[in-house]
C-alpha cells in the first residue's frame, strides 16, 4: 500500500484488515509520506508559500478527520503492531517532494524558472504511479 495519506481515516483498522487477508508467513509493505515540506538546512522554514502549504494540509487533516501526517505521527508502526504483525522493518527516507511539486519549489526558492528536466523527471515519477510501477 502506498500513498494513502489524506485517505484513511482509521489506519489501525486498514492494518487489522490487512493482516486478516494475509496467508500465514504473509507480509505487508506501507510506503507514505508526509504532506508537509521541510528543510534540513532550514531554507524553507521562513518561506510564506511553504509554511501556507504546511499548516492547510495540516487544517484540512484535521477538518476531514484524516491524517496528512502519517510519517510524524507514527500511525504504520503502531497500526502494524496493533494488528499483530510481527518482525516490524521500519525504513526512513528523505525525498524531495517529486514528481509532485519540486520544479516550483526550486522556483519559488531560488528563482530559477529553468526546470524542465526536474519537471520532466516528475511526469515520469507521475505515469509510473498510475501504472503501479512506480
Amino acid at each position: 500500500m502506498r500513498y494513502l495519506f489524506g485517505g484513511i481515516r482509521d489506519w489501525d483498522f486498514l492494518f487489522e484488515q490487512a493482516y486478516r487477508c494475509c496467508a500465514p508467513g504473509g507480509w505487508v509493505q506501507s510506503c507514505e509520506l508526509d504532506a508537509a515540506m521541510l528543510s534540513d538546512d532550514g531554507t524553507a522554514n521562513d518561506n510564506y508559500g511553504i509554511d501556507t502549504w504546511n499548516k492547510l494540509f495540516d487544517l484540512a487533516g484535521k477538518k476531514l478527520g484524516n491524517s496528512f501526517t502519517v510519517v510524524a505521527d507514527d500511525l504504520q508502526q503502531q497500526g502494524f503492531k496493533k494488528a499483530g504483525f510481527e518482525d516490524i522493518t521500519v525504513v526512513n527516507y528523505k525525498v524531495c517532494p517529486v514528481p509532485f511539486f519540486s520544479f516550483l519549489l526550486i522556483e519559488v526558492m531560488t528563482g530559477n524558472t529553468d526546470t524542465r528536466g526536474i519537471a520532466s523527471h516528475g511526469r515520469v515519477g507521475v505515469g509510473q504511479e498510475a501504472e503501479g510501477g512506480g
